[in-house]
């Protein structure tokens, strides 16, 4: 079980869990088969990875990979703007 102090500090993991929630929208609003099948290329094994993620060096491996995909896709810049939005809205307090 991981203490509150830990959970704190998944940042990455939290971010994680957001952008695969924006890449679960871009997939189902997605003009074209090509843009929905490369979101889902990008994103396939993000869910079992963060399962078994246990620490945020782990979270960091996890976010390398998808945007090492995403770069195979062409679509780092997109990826890296999303991770940067994503860890944004970590950080900011709830209504």
């Amino acid at each position: 079980m991981l203490t509150e102090d830990i959970k704190e500090n998944r940042k990455i993991n939290k971010a994680l869990h957001y952008m695969m929630q924006l890449a679960f929208i871009e997939i189902r609003s997605a003009t074209s088969l090509n843009a929905a099948k490369k979101f889902a290329d990008i994103f396939h094994n993000t869910p079992m990875m963060l399962s078994n993620s246990s620490s945020t060096s782990e979270d960091q491996i996890i976010l390398d990979k998808l945007l090492q995909r995403a770069k195979n896709h062409g679509m780092e810049d997109y990826m890296k703007k999303l991770s940067l939005v994503a860890l944004e809205s970590i950080d900011r307090p709830e209504s």
